[in-house]
């Protein structure tokens, strides 16, 4: 039997999933008394991870998760489980799943520095620059990662008459891309208020490869790109 591991991340996903929600980051060292001490590396880059349940699709109960915010730093026993290019997954205990500080009480630029940090150094989003990868080329092993933390340029969110849901047209290193939001939180404020975003000077995004999927009308199944986290201040 495997033990479980306590781990703590820093929160910069909290997504819908299925019904249900999608958790993850980047694991990082805690000091007492100086909060976020260090980032967790594998591979010269930093350590993601996602909660994953033993449901179908791996989501997690809403309720467990409906209070966390990005940019909280979590606590919670895991025993990883990666699956394919999703090396990222870690079945966790749900009790063991704690709130114990925030990046938000950093300063401002401390909290810039951070995140400046941490994100992704590829050229692309994960490999490609198109809004998704055929599953043909996953199961080449090509693509060996599933979540990354960007800083766009040019964001423009809007909701998508025709399939009816929130996307975010941005750059990002001389690309455009046009990806669904599945950023819960985000998507209830821009309701609220269209300039959500206007003369943000931060704006960070999590990108995450979702599980094979179909649409109407293709008969080639594909991993469509999300933006699973929207950052800004």
């Amino acid at each position: 039997m495997r033990l479980h591991t306590t781990i703590y991340f820093l929160c910069l996903a909290n997504s819908k999933k299925y019904g249900g929600r999608c958790v993850g980051g980047i694991q990082v060292d805690l000091n007492a008394s100086y909060g976020i001490q260090g980032v967790i590396y594998r591979n010269n880059e930093p350590k993601w991870v996602r909660l994953v349940s033993n449901s179908e699709n791996g989501q997690i109960e809403t309720e467990l998760v409906k209070d966390y915010k990005l940019l909280d730093i979590m606590k919670a026993d895991i025993i990883p489980c990666p699956y394919s290019y999703q090396c990222e997954n870690a079945y966790f205990v749900p009790e063991s799943l704690k709130k114990v500080s925030s990046l938000n009480l950093l300063s401002y630029i401390d909290k810039k520095n951070f995140l400046e940090h941490i994100l992704s150094h590829d050229r692309t989003l994960f490999g490609n620059r198109y809004e998704k990868i055929w599953h043909s080329v996953i199961k080449k092993g090509r693509v060996k990662k599933s979540l990354m933390l960007i800083k766009p340029s040019k964001v423009s969110p809007y909701f998508d008459t025709k399939y009816e849901r929130f996307r975010i047209k941005f750059w990002y290193n001389n690309c455009q891309y046009d990806l669904p939001i599945t950023d819960l939180e985000f998507i209830e404020k821009f309701k609220k208020n269209k300039l959500l975003l206007k003369r943000k000077r931060n704006i960070y995004f999590t990108i995450s490869l979702g599980e094979e999927f179909t649409p109407k009308g293709n008969k080639s199944p594909a991993h469509y790109k999300l933006v699973a986290g929207i950052i800004y201040f």
